[in-house]
């Protein structure tokens, strides 16, 4: 019964991380290089799901200098990255139980900065932790603190965008 539970969680897991597609083509994706980074977190009153304090503007700030560094590239910038949060949401303790994962839930643009004309339409996307975390006693016991589980979802949801913006690294 434990390991049905076990490979269930790691199925949802890979599943989960398997439909992360690309919102654009890899040709398109190759001229994205995106210069303006603007997150509006004015949706939110901070962090659901364990008890961290975390104001919206140090949220906002956070995803900001996490989102310049996912999506450096090299060149002009000739695109600009606008991200709407709709939800900030971590796991706690007990929650790792259930093989749930913290995440972050936000509506991504891109817009091109020559006429303003969407790359990539206003669309719904959702980034994971950057840790997985296992389930049952073991997903209790080894889960992060609330602090270390927040920047691995910052982490992990700029690493999304860059995904679906560029596609997964090649070693992923």
């Amino acid at each position: 019964m434990h390991r049905r539970i076990f490979l269930l969680g790691a199925l949802t897991a890979t599943l989960a991380a398997c439909e992360a597609e690309p919102l654009v083509d890899q040709a398109q994706a190759a001229t994205i290089v995106p210069g303006n980074i603007v997150v509006d977190t004015s949706a939110i009153s901070g962090i659901e799901g364990r008890e961290l304090v975390v104001a919206p503007a140090q949220i906002n700030a956070d995803l900001i200098g996490a989102l310049k560094t996912a999506l450096k590239r090299p060149g002009a910038p000739n695109a600009d990255v606008y991200v709407t949060v709709k939800k900030v949401q971590l796991v706690s303790r007990g929650a790792s139980v259930a093989f749930a994962q913290s995440n972050i839930q936000a509506v991504l643009q891109v817009r091109n900065r020559a006429g303003g004309a969407d790359i990539i339409a206003p669309t719904e996307i959702t980034g994971l932790s950057e840790q997985f975390r296992l389930g049952g006693v073991i997903g209790v016991v080894t889960a992060p603190t609330a602090e270390q589980d927040y920047q691995q979802t910052i982490r992990g949801f700029a690493a999304s965008v860059g995904d679906r913006l560029f596609g997964a690294p090649a070693d992923s």
